[in-house]
Protein backbone atom coordinates (compact mmCIF):
# COMPACT_ATOMS: atom_id res chain seq x y z
CA UNK A 1 0.00 0.00 0.00
CA UNK A 2 1.00 3.42 -0.59
CA UNK A 3 1.97 4.40 3.01
CA UNK A 4 4.08 7.51 3.34
CA UNK A 5 7.17 5.31 4.94
CA UNK A 6 7.48 2.86 2.12
CA UNK A 7 6.83 5.66 -1.19
CA UNK A 8 6.79 9.38 0.18
CA UNK A 9 10.14 9.25 1.78
CA UNK A 10 12.08 6.62 -0.56
CA UNK A 11 10.94 8.53 -3.39
CA UNK A 12 13.39 11.67 -1.87
CA UNK A 13 16.13 9.37 -1.60
CA UNK A 14 18.44 9.20 -4.23
CA UNK A 15 20.63 5.83 -3.74
CA UNK A 16 18.34 3.21 -2.42
CA UNK A 17 19.07 0.05 -0.25
CA UNK A 18 17.07 -2.10 2.37
CA UNK A 19 17.35 -1.72 6.21
CA UNK A 20 18.95 -4.55 7.89
CA UNK A 21 15.78 -5.97 9.15
CA UNK A 22 14.81 -6.46 5.53
CA UNK A 23 18.10 -7.79 4.66
CA UNK A 24 17.91 -10.24 7.70
CA UNK A 25 14.35 -10.92 6.85
CA UNK A 26 15.43 -11.70 3.39
CA UNK A 27 18.58 -14.26 4.35
CA UNK A 28 16.46 -16.08 6.53
CA UNK A 29 13.68 -16.23 3.74
CA UNK A 30 16.21 -17.64 1.44
CA UNK A 31 17.35 -20.17 3.49
CA UNK A 32 13.93 -21.22 4.30
CA UNK A 33 12.46 -21.37 1.19
CA UNK A 34 15.71 -23.47 -0.68
CA UNK A 35 16.02 -26.24 2.24
CA UNK A 36 13.00 -26.37 4.10
CA UNK A 37 12.56 -28.99 7.22
CA UNK A 38 9.36 -30.70 6.04
CA UNK A 39 6.56 -30.97 5.41
CA UNK A 40 6.98 -26.83 4.57
CA UNK A 41 3.68 -24.94 4.40
CA UNK A 42 2.75 -21.66 3.32
CA UNK A 43 -0.14 -19.34 4.14
CA UNK A 44 -0.85 -16.67 1.43
CA UNK A 45 -3.51 -13.94 2.24
CA UNK A 46 -4.12 -10.48 1.46
CA UNK A 47 -6.37 -8.76 -1.12
CA UNK A 48 -4.80 -9.29 -4.84
CA UNK A 49 -3.67 -12.64 -6.26
CA UNK A 50 -1.72 -10.00 -8.74
CA UNK A 51 0.55 -9.13 -5.72
CA UNK A 52 0.91 -12.86 -4.54
CA UNK A 53 1.22 -14.58 -8.13
CA UNK A 54 5.29 -13.94 -8.08
CA UNK A 55 5.46 -15.98 -4.43
CA UNK A 56 2.65 -18.68 -5.50
CA UNK A 57 3.82 -19.79 -8.62
CA UNK A 58 7.88 -19.45 -7.09
CA UNK A 59 6.49 -21.37 -3.73
CA UNK A 60 4.32 -23.73 -5.86
CA UNK A 61 7.05 -26.17 -6.67
CA UNK A 62 8.89 -26.32 -3.39
CA UNK A 63 5.62 -27.05 -0.60
CA UNK A 64 3.82 -29.18 0.32
CA UNK A 65 0.88 -27.65 1.62
CA UNK A 66 -0.86 -24.16 0.48
CA UNK A 67 -3.30 -22.16 2.52
CA UNK A 68 -5.00 -19.27 0.25
CA UNK A 69 -6.92 -16.78 2.12
CA UNK A 70 -7.82 -13.45 2.37
CA UNK A 71 -9.64 -11.67 -0.30
CA UNK A 72 -7.61 -13.30 -3.15
CA UNK A 73 -9.29 -16.87 -1.68
CA UNK A 74 -12.34 -15.20 -3.24
CA UNK A 75 -10.69 -15.26 -6.47
CA UNK A 76 -9.88 -19.19 -5.63
CA UNK A 77 -12.99 -20.00 -4.95
CA UNK A 78 -14.91 -18.09 -7.93
CA UNK A 79 -12.16 -20.14 -9.94
CA UNK A 80 -14.22 -23.68 -8.63
CA UNK A 81 -17.36 -22.41 -9.04
CA UNK A 82 -18.40 -20.79 -5.90
CA UNK A 83 -21.04 -18.21 -5.28
CA UNK A 84 -18.92 -15.32 -3.92
CA UNK A 85 -21.72 -12.70 -3.61
CA UNK A 86 -20.70 -9.01 -3.97
CA UNK A 87 -17.30 -9.70 -2.75
CA UNK A 88 -13.66 -8.30 -4.17
CA UNK A 89 -12.71 -10.80 -6.94
CA UNK A 90 -9.61 -9.80 -9.35
CA UNK A 91 -12.26 -11.49 -12.64
CA UNK A 92 -8.96 -11.28 -14.46
CA UNK A 93 -6.86 -13.58 -12.71
CA UNK A 94 -9.79 -16.10 -12.43
CA UNK A 95 -8.02 -18.41 -14.90
CA UNK A 96 -4.81 -17.55 -13.29
CA UNK A 97 -6.35 -19.10 -9.79
CA UNK A 98 -7.54 -22.11 -12.22
CA UNK A 99 -3.29 -22.68 -13.40
CA UNK A 100 -2.23 -22.31 -9.52
CA UNK A 101 -4.50 -25.00 -8.77
CA UNK A 102 -3.55 -27.38 -11.34
CA UNK A 103 -0.20 -26.99 -10.88
CA UNK A 104 -0.04 -27.81 -6.93
CA UNK A 105 -2.30 -30.97 -8.00
CA UNK A 106 0.73 -31.24 -10.44
CA UNK A 107 3.43 -31.16 -7.83
CA UNK A 108 1.59 -32.78 -5.28
CA UNK A 109 0.45 -29.74 -2.82
CA UNK A 110 -2.22 -29.78 -1.11
CA UNK A 111 -4.09 -26.45 -1.53
CA UNK A 112 -6.46 -25.81 1.52
CA UNK A 113 -9.19 -22.61 0.80
CA UNK A 114 -11.80 -21.66 3.13
CA UNK A 115 -14.71 -23.92 3.85
CA UNK A 116 -16.86 -21.35 5.19
CA UNK A 117 -16.58 -17.55 5.24
CA UNK A 118 -17.80 -14.53 7.41
CA UNK A 119 -20.12 -11.80 5.38
CA UNK A 120 -21.68 -8.95 5.61
CA UNK A 121 -25.37 -9.48 4.73
CA UNK A 122 -27.95 -6.51 4.89
CA UNK A 123 -25.61 -4.73 7.47
CA UNK A 124 -25.58 -8.06 9.24
CA UNK A 125 -22.56 -9.97 10.16
CA UNK A 126 -23.10 -13.77 9.29
CA UNK A 127 -20.92 -17.29 9.12
CA UNK A 128 -21.74 -19.32 6.03
CA UNK A 129 -20.60 -22.31 4.33
CA UNK A 130 -18.65 -21.42 0.81
CA UNK A 131 -21.58 -22.70 -0.89
CA UNK A 132 -23.87 -20.57 0.96
CA UNK A 133 -22.73 -16.98 0.10
CA UNK A 134 -25.93 -15.19 -1.19
CA UNK A 135 -25.68 -12.32 -4.50
CA UNK A 136 -25.53 -9.57 -2.31
CA UNK A 137 -23.47 -11.04 0.43
CA UNK A 138 -19.32 -9.25 0.68
CA UNK A 139 -16.67 -11.98 2.39
CA UNK A 140 -14.57 -10.36 4.66
CA UNK A 141 -13.43 -12.98 6.86
CA UNK A 142 -12.78 -17.33 7.29
CA UNK A 143 -15.21 -18.99 9.85
CA UNK A 144 -14.82 -21.00 12.35
CA UNK A 145 -14.97 -24.18 10.45
CA UNK A 146 -12.19 -22.70 7.66
CA UNK A 147 -10.08 -21.65 11.18
CA UNK A 148 -9.78 -25.31 12.79
CA UNK A 149 -8.99 -26.50 9.44
CA UNK A 150 -6.78 -24.70 8.50
CA UNK A 151 -5.19 -25.03 12.19
CA UNK A 152 -5.30 -28.88 11.24
CA UNK A 153 -3.30 -28.17 8.30
CA UNK A 154 -0.83 -26.09 9.73
CA UNK A 155 -0.25 -28.72 12.76
CA UNK A 156 3.01 -31.35 11.98
CA UNK A 157 4.12 -28.33 9.92
CA UNK A 158 8.41 -27.94 10.28
CA UNK A 159 8.81 -25.22 8.21
CA UNK A 160 5.84 -22.14 7.91
CA UNK A 161 6.46 -19.30 5.78
CA UNK A 162 3.29 -16.62 5.93
CA UNK A 163 2.30 -14.05 3.71
CA UNK A 164 -0.53 -11.32 4.03
CA UNK A 165 -3.82 -11.42 6.52
CA UNK A 166 -6.92 -14.22 6.33
CA UNK A 167 -9.55 -11.67 6.93
CA UNK A 168 -10.33 -8.14 6.37
CA UNK A 169 -8.60 -6.71 9.32
CA UNK A 170 -8.65 -2.88 8.97
CA UNK A 171 -13.10 -3.11 9.15
CA UNK A 172 -14.11 -3.65 12.55
CA UNK A 173 -15.50 -6.44 13.90
CA UNK A 174 -12.63 -7.83 11.89
CA UNK A 175 -9.75 -6.78 13.63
Amino acid sequence: KAHASVVGVPSLIKEKGIGFQMEKELKYLSKVVSKPDRPFLAVVGGSKVSTKIGVLKNLITKLDKLIIGGAMANTFLAALGYPVGASFVEEEFIEVAREVIKEAKEEGVKIYLPVDVVVERNGSIVEEGVKDVQEGDVIYDIGEKSIDFFSDAILGARTLVWNGPLGYFEKPPFH
